[in-house]
């Protein structure tokens, strides 16, 4: 699956913790739950993507609607819409994602930041959701490993990259002898803005391959590398 959080159908929908005064949207702030989301739907089969809704702190799971992420911050005007199904999960995980994050689970913990966008601390909670074995790495050889394995690394930029201005998310989803396949949370046409090397070959809506001498030069800073259970 390649999710975007700038897909219309949930950009616009106010991405906010319990008590925050903010407003803005998830298309601003959702790379951290869309990139997760991802790399869950690439390595959970479909059937067993509801389990996440057993971590949730609410018995009506996650739910989302036309005006927020969440339950948080509905206008009562209409109904909640509510994740339950495979299918439902594998179509709306990013939404699954940023409720959980937000603070809807049993840990009533909180990841979405008060002044930026998403921390990727609740990773470690959803890989234990779904039985998944977890690592950080500093190293790109470690991840790019890793995705020989048959992992997918969700990747962190602190800093402008190749695909941002400043912080940003995106998934390392496979690699061959010569690519690097990067799947982008924020989907556009191109990098001309933010790539002046050129290092990022646009090749599907939200999908880029970069070659893998050139891979060090993204700006990517910290790699979370995500394993079925086991292997």
């Amino acid at each position: 699956m390649v999710y975007a959080q700038n897909d219309s159908q949930w950009s616009g929908l106010r991405f906010e913790t319990p008590g925050s005064g903010k407003k803005r949207p998830f298309g601003d702030g959702g790379a951290g739950p869309t990139a997760v989301a991802m790399a869950v739907a690439a390595l959970v089969p479909a059937e067993d993507l509801p389990r996440l809704g057993g971590y949730a702190n609410v018995d009506a799971g996650f739910t989302f609607c036309v005006c927020s992420v969440n339950q948080y911050y509905c206008n009562r005007l209409h109904a909640q819409y509510q994740i339950q199904s495979p299918e439902e999960y594998l179509r709306y995980l990013p939404m699954a994602m940023a409720d959980f994050a937000s603070g809807n689970n049993m840990w009533e913990l909180c990841w979405r930041d008060r002044n930026g966008g998403t921390s990727l601390g609740f990773i470690e909670y959803v890989a234990g959701a779904y039985g998944l074995s977890l690592r950080t790495s500093p190293s790109l050889g470690d991840a790019l490993q890793a995705l020989g394995e048959g992992a997918v690394v969700v990747a962190a930029a602190n800093r402008a990259n190749a695909f941002a201005r400043g912080s940003h998310y995106v998934v390392l989803a496979a690699a061959d002898d010569q690519y690097i396949y990067v799947l982008d949370p924020f989907r556009r046409d191109g990098y001309r803005a933010t790539d002046r090397e050129g290092l990022a070959e646009l090749i599907g809506p939200g999908v880029s391959r970069v070659w893998r001498g050139a891979a060090d030069r993204l700006g990517l800073g910290a790699f979370y590398i995500l394993m079925p259970a086991g292997d």
